[in-house]
Formats: C-alpha cells, sequence, structure tokens
C-alpha cells in the first residue's frame, strides 16, 4: 500500500474507541501527525501504548464553537470521523443519538468547510440499510429500523450533502459486524472469550440469526485504502467478510479454541427488539475500485484476539 499519510497532520474523532483506537496505531506507523478529539474525562486506556505520540484536544463533538476552535487549530489535511453514540447504548437515549450523531457530524462539516482538507473518511453502519433477504450491496434501499440507524444515516447524508456543496472530499465506509482486540464488552467475540478465560457460563441468544464478521485490521486497511486513494470523491462502500453465518457459527469457532467442556447455553437472553435476523454483505464495490482484500482470515482473528484478552 503506498504511503500518502507520511508527515500529514490527521484529525480522529472517536479515537480512543474500538475501532478509532486500531486506526490511530495504523495512522502513526504511517508517519502521520495524529491528533484525536476527547472529552475531559474520557476512557484512553485503548490508546495507553502510544498517548506520548499523540495529541490529545479535549472537548466533545456536541459542542459547536469548540469542534470549530479545535480544527481551525489542526487544520487536518485527512479527517476521519468516527465519533458516535452506537447502537449498543440504552435504546432510550434518544436524544444523545440525535445530538451525537446528527449535530455532532455537522459540526464536523461545518468546521471544515471554513478551512477545507484534502479528505473526510466517515465511519458510517450496516445498521443505515435496515433490513435485507439478500447480501446487502451499496444501491440497497436505505431503510434503518432503530434510532441509530436513522441518526447514522441522517449523519451520512448530511455530511454528504455539505462535502459536495464545499467542494471537499469525502468517502463513508459502512462496516457490518467487527471484532478484534479492545472490543466492547457486548462484542460477541469479546464476551465469550473473557468468559471461556475466567471459566465462567456463557449465555446467549438462540443465536439462529446471521451475520457477517470481519476482523478489526481488515477494516483498518480498507479505511487507510479510501483516505490515500486521491481520485476517490463522494463514495460510499459496505465493508465487511461478505461471508455470512448464523451466530452459532461463530460461537462454535470460538469454543474451539479453549480446552473447556463448557456448552452455551443458547436462548438464555431473548433477541433485542427489531433484531435483524440476516446480515451479509455485498463488499465487491470496494475491492474493484480500492483493490481491497481480506489479508486477516476470520481464524487468525479469533487467534489475536484471544491472544490479547488472555495477555490484558
Amino acid at each position: 500500500m503506498k504511503n500518502n499519510l507520511k508527515s500529514q497532520n490527521v484529525f480522529v474523532t472517536g479515537g480512543h474507541g474500538f475501532i478509532g483506537s486500531h486506526l490511530v496505531k495504523k495512522l502513526l506507523y504511517s508517519g502521520a501527525n495524529v491528533s484525536i478529539l476527547a472529552k475531559e474525562h474520557a476512557n484512553l486506556c485503548r490508546i495507553k501504548t502510544v498517548l506520548k505520540d499523540i495529541q490529545i484536544l479535549n472537548g466533545d463533538i456536541k459542542d459547536t464553537d469548540r469542534v470549530q476552535e479545535i480544527i481551525t487549530q489542526i487544520q487536518p489535511d485527512y479527517l476521519f470521523h468516527l465519533a458516535a453514540d452506537s447502537g449498543h447504548s440504552p435504546q432510550n437515549n434518544t436524544i444523545n443519538k440525535i445530538n451525537t450523531n446528527i449535530l455532532g457530524t455537522t459540526n464536523i462539516m461545518e468546521a471544515v468547510k471554513r478551512i477545507g482538507c484534502k479528505k473526510i473518511i466517515n465511519l458510517g453502519s450496516s445498521s443505515e440499510y435496515g433490513v435485507s433477504e439478500t447480501p446487502i450491496h451499496e444501491n440497497t434501499p436505505l431503510n434503518p429500523q432503530d434510532v441509530y440507524g436513522i441518526t447514522k444515516l441522517a449523519a451520512t447524508q448530511i455530511a454528504h450533502h455539505i462535502a459536495m456543496k464545499n467542494k471537499i472530499n469525502i468517502v463513508t465506509l459502512r462496516p457490518f459486524n467487527v471484532f478484534g482486540e479492545a472490543a466492547p464488552p457486548e462484542n460477541l467475540f469479546g464476551y465469550i472469550i473473557s468468559r471461556l478465560i475466567q471459566n465462567q457460563e456463557v449465555f446467549l441468544s438462540k443465536c439462529i440469526q446471521t451475520r457477517d464478521y470481519c476482523y478489526i485490521e481488515n477494516i483498518i486497511t480498507g479505511m487507510i485504502l479510501a483516505a490515500t486513494k486521491s481520485s476517490l470523491k463522494n463514495e460510499i462502500f459496505n465493508i465487511g467478510s461478505g461471508d455470512s453465518h448464523p451466530l452459532k457459527y461463530f460461537v462454535k469457532k470460538i469454543f474451539q479454541h479453549f480446552d473447556s467442556k463448557k456448552e452455551p447455553y443458547y436462548g438464555a437472553i431473548p433477541y433485542s427488539f427489531n433484531e435483524r435476523m440476516h446480515v451479509a454483505s455485498d463488499v465487491s464495490k470496494i475491492k474493484k475500485v480500492l483493490d481491497w482484500k481480506i489479508t486477516i482470515s476470520l481464524e487468525k482473528g479469533i487467534e489475536k484476539t484471544i491472544e490479547w484478552y488472555q495477555n490484558k
């Protein structure tokens, strides 16, 4: 991969989160000058090994004036926008999802349009599509089924509208299911691995719903490719494994790595409201346009994730 990020000023929102922390480390490895936005008392444990190598600017994405001040100060060449109120936070937190995902994204875009930058990489979500019985491609109708998906879709549309109106290059990547080191507690892989390491019971839903899991480093590679391919403008890409399986398939894969006589308790947890029973990605576009491909397999990703949890 050609390195176009060396010595570039790169600003990352959500840089201390699961995906963001992996991105920050990859950007540093690429030689970029990395700055991140973080609330004053944010948990920075995921990036503790690189704190001395990055600039941390305290602020809230919902604070219009502070966002403008920071972006004016940084003058980023590239901006990766990952900050969001995720779909895993409480369902009754609708106002915060609106404020963070929609207002926060608008604040970022309004600030950038005043100074410009080479490219914005916006992290969307497969939840923007909603339900589909067939593999989801970029032209699949957008019909989100929950507040998270609705606000993420609105954020993506606003970001692209402002960017194109002001002649700013923008690319959105919509990841499907992601696993890997430092995933949040509700992540299926992290939950099962941590429970088995502690020799505890594993309580799950019926796990007949299908999901499209991809190891985190493959996602980061796609994000870097999207940033460094200069010809990309106003594009949206799905990114995932392109290989969907029932959750039981992934559960069995994880259990095979442990010498445990325990069995998962399927059906112990009810399905969530608006549970999507089938999720599969069509990633033909990103493979063709960016020459992106999976370099770390599901099996290798599971091994690396287990090793991280064992050593944490």
